[in-house]
C-alpha cells in the first residue's frame, strides 16, 4: 500500500534492561487473562501464577503478575498465598471451593498496585505488588439517568 510507512527501530522501546517497566502506583481495573500452575525454581513447590490484564485507561493492555505459593516448603509462604487467594476469591465473587484454576479466568476486578524496589545481582530493579482486590463494581443504570438529568437541568429528552 503507498503512502505507509514505518521503522520499529524509530521507536523507543518501552522496555528496560531486563524487563518491563512497571506501571504507575494506582488503582486499575483488570481481567484475569491467563492462570496456570508452575513448579519452583527448586523443583519443591508449586505456585499458582496468574496474569491481571489491565482493562482501564490508563495502562490499557499492560499485565501485572502474581504468584500464589499453595504447595512450599516455607509454611509462611503458603499462609500469605492462602490469604491473598481469600481476598481475590472475594473480589471476583468466588464464596466456595474451586478445583479448576479457569474459574478464575476472564474476572473482572479492581486492583491497587505498588511500585516495589529490590536488588538482584548488585542491580536495583522495580517491580509491581498488588496490595489490594476489590470487587468491580458496575455503575446502576439509575445512577447514570440522575446524573443525565442534572446535567439537563431535569429534562429528559425523548429518545
Amino acid at each position: 500500500m503507498q503512502g505507509f510507512r514505518f521503522n520499529p527501530n524509530e521507536v523507543e522501546d518501552d522496555r528496560r534492561e531486563g524487563g518491563f517497566q512497571p506501571v504507575p502506583e494506582g488503582e486499575y481495573s483488570v481481567i484475569i487473562d491467563t492462570a496456570e500452575i508452575k513448579e519452583t525454581r527448586k523443583g519443591d513447590g508449586r505456585y499458582l501464577a496468574l496474569a491481571f490484564r489491565i482493562v482501564s485507561m490508563k495502562s490499557h493492555g499492560r499485565l501485572i503478575f502474581n504468584n500464589y505459593n499453595f504447595v512450599n516448603p516455607n509454611e509462611k509462604a503458603v499462609q500469605i498465598a492462602r490469604k491473598e487467594m481469600k481476598k481475590l476469591c472475594l473480589a471476583v465473587g468466588i464464596n466456595r471451593e474451586i478445583t479448576d484454576i479457569n474459574e478464575f479466568l476472564n474476572r473482572e476486578l479492581n486492583i491497587k498496585v505498588k511500585v516495589d524496589e529490590y536488588e538482584y545481582n548488585g542491580e536495583k530493579k522495580q517491580s509491581n505488588k498488588i496490595t489490594h482486590y476489590i470487587k468491580h463494581e458496575t455503575p446502576a443504570p439509575q445512577a447514570g439517568i440522575e446524573q443525565a438529568k442534572q446535567t439537563l437541568g431535569g429534562e429528559v429528552l425523548p429518545f
